[in-house]
């Protein structure tokens, strides 16, 4: 994602992994149950981030 202001822009970015599954039926389940949990990881790690409190100033 890349967020800026009108000084500066900063790109951010997760790699959030999880199991891989040859079942098709395994592969959508598992990525519904992970969706969740990425975004929310990868939130927790952008709100924590230096760059993006500097963003906010």
């Amino acid at each position: 994602m890349t967020l800026s202001n009108n000084n500066k822009s900063e790109t951010f970015s997760y790699k959030h992994e999880y199991g891989t599954y040859f079942v098709a039926a395994n592969v959508c389940n598992a990525t519904g149950q992970n969706f969740t949990r990425g975004i929310e990881a990868f939130l927790k790690s952008l709100y924590s981030d230096p760059r993006f409190l500097a963003l906010l100033q």
